[in-house]
């Protein structure tokens, strides 16, 4: 019987996120904001090779998990959607505080900005989307998809109410 309701509940959420996701993605006009990049599914310590002299990047390896993407800071400069704080699980890693996270996404910010200004747009404008599609992730543990209805409520506003949001 629970695992029924939990199906249901996930089956409303994830047609109600999908809804959503068309509505972002719609809206997404420029050319630029269509943009996707290559992105390793694995990216970790030992798989960045350094020069040992220098510490400069000289490759990164094993690409057996990689996807298409949208454009993302890394995973660990987000506190939104599945990683905010109010929605995540109690396993999440986290800086010592979202102010010193805060200050890294500023830097990442402006340095992407100077480097690539569609990219940075890309990065502001995108964020609802990213964060929607994130809690697609099959790693997530989410029955019920209750704590992405619990994004949506706080991102969007409750289901037939919906506020207005930006791309």
């Amino acid at each position: 019987m629970e695992d029924d309701e939990a199906y249901g509940r996930s089956r409303a959420n994830l047609q109600r996120l999908e809804g959503i996701l068309k509505s972002i993605s719609g809206a997404l006009t420029d050319a630029h904001l269509r943009r996707f990049t290559l992105h390793h599914d694995d990216l970790r310590p030992s798989n960045v090779l350094l020069d040992p002299d220098t510490g400069i990047v000289t490759r990164i390896i094993d690409w057996e998990y990689h996807s298409i993407q949208p454009a993302e800071y890394p995973s660990w400069l987000i506190y939104s959607g599945q990683l905010d704080p109010r929605f995540a699980t109690d396993h999440t890693w986290w800086f010592d505080s979202p102010e010193e996270c805060q200050h890294y996404r500023d830097l990442f910010e402006q340095v992407v900005k100077e480097k690539d200004p569609d990219y940075h747009d890309c990065l502001i404008r995108g964020k609802n989307l990213r964060d929607g599609i994130y809690w697609l992730n099959p790693e997530s543990r989410d029955p019920g998809c209750d704590r992405m209805a619990k994004w949506m409520d706080a991102t969007f506003g409750k289901e037939g109410e919906m506020k207005p949001f930006e791309v």
